[in-house]
């Protein structure tokens, strides 16, 4: 083995020993912040409207969506096809009736 493969062999090893094993690009989600895919699923959650998490995108389903297995936030952001969801609120108004809204 000559000097030039012994420094390849150096660099490319040290490259490696840089290089993280396994990178992790999901995001957590605040509670009750869920990703939902429009048009799948039967479920009861609703589009968030308000708040920090507010779609930015909206959806034209706004009720009756499930949540999506290992959603990511930032996917469901800036998809088309996904849409931040959470549950929807139930208040009680000053008359004493309820209203619905969202957590």
């Amino acid at each position: 083995m000559n000097l030039r493969n012994i420094t390849v062999l150096a660099a490319a090893a040290a490259a490696l020993a840089v290089v993280p094993a396994q990178a992790v690009a999901k995001q957590s989600l605040p509670e009750g912040v869920y990703v939902c895919q429009v048009n799948k699923g039967t479920g009861d959650l609703v589009v968030l409207t308000t708040g920090d998490y507010a779609d930015p995108q909206g959806s034209s389903v706004a009720s009756g969506l499930a949540v999506k297995k290992n959603g990511n936030l930032n996917a469901g952001l800036h998809s088309p096809v996904m849409v931040l969801c959470g549950a929807p609120a139930t208040t009680v108004d000053d008359d004493g009736g309820f209203s619905g809204g969202i957590v």
